[in-house]
């Protein structure tokens, strides 16, 4: 389903799926940024 069914879901308020997935992205999104700017230098 879709973030928007997921939020909504009753479920997702008593498991931290939401916070961990949250999480997750800005971790991967910080990686992906960080060797962006190294390769965007290097070029």
């Amino acid at each position: 389903g879709g973030t928007i069914e997921g939020f909504q879901d009753p479920k997702f308020k008593r498991l931290p799926k939401a916070l961990i997935t949250c999480g997750v992205i800005s971790l991967f999104c910080g990686v992906f940024a960080a060797i962006a700017a190294n390769l965007g230098g290097l070029i």
